[in-house]
């Protein structure tokens, strides 16, 4: 993950890059024997753009509300 415009973020992710994901079937019926290897193409690479927009959460908790300034005054 890398930082960019301050508040963006670039992430690059890859999944099953070794093609490992295949699998055999075989299957025994009525003195026949059925065998197959499958291999899809399962390999994928991901490359996304995150930007915040707005300020952030944490100061927007922060902040007090009408309710909570009648209850400091009625204190």
């Amino acid at each position: 993950m890398k930082t960019i415009f301050h508040d963006g973020t670039l992430k690059l992710a890859a999944g099953d890059i070794f093609y490992g994901n295949s699998f055999n079937v075989s299957s025994h019926y009525l003195n026949q024997d059925n065998a197959s290897f499958m291999k899809g193409d399962t390999r994928n690479v991901t490359l996304s753009f995150t930007y915040k927009f707005g300020k952030n959460v944490k100061d927007a908790r922060r902040r007090q509300n009408s309710n909570e300034d009648e209850k400091s005054r009625a204190h």
